[in-house]
């Protein structure tokens, strides 16, 4: 017979929180639906920008965007690569981090929401150099040998 303490261990589900551009937590419970609307706009809107925002950092050669791997061209390691990016790309604009420095000095961080975010966008950044490193390291398919079945001499 279970105890009813570690019979409700089995009952636990975990969830991940949806975030906004990977960083920000999205409302979990029940939102009236002019309100969702609004906040599903926002959500938009900050991600377009902040994916412009990466795009620019790529495209000017900034040390931080190098530190997390070239962006992989595979059409399948790419999105991957891109969502983790711009999730580092929100949280530097969020904390105003202008250095080389991916996710800038962590003794620079103030307070317990930050600290939760520096943790969701380390994370992110270790995963986009995964995906760049595997993106990289990643052989291309060898073709098969042809082999002539011809007489020699």
């Amino acid at each position: 017979m279970t105890q009813p303490t570690t019979a409700k261990l089995g009952q636990r589900r975990i969830t991940a929180t949806r975030r906004v551009a990977g960083l920000i937590p999205v409302p979990a419970g029940p939102v009236p639906g002019d309100m969702r609307t609004a906040l599903t706009e926002r959500q938009r809107l900050i991600e377009t920008a902040v994916r412009q925002l990466l795009q620019t950092a790529i495209d000017a050669g900034e040390a931080w965007t190098t530190r997390m791997g070239r962006p992989p061209t595979s059409e399948h390691a790419s999105p991957g690569w891109f969502a983790h990016a711009t999730t580092i790309a929100l949280y530097r604009r969020r904390y105003d981090i202008t250095g080389p420095v991916a996710l800038g000095n962590p003794k620079d961080i103030t307070n317990p929401g930050q600290a939760s975010e520096y943790r969701v966008a380390s994370s992110a950044l270790r995963r986009a150099r995964q995906v760049a490193e595997a993106s990289e390291t990643r052989t291309p398919r060898r073709q098969p040998q042809q082999v002539e079945y011809g007489r020699q001499l």
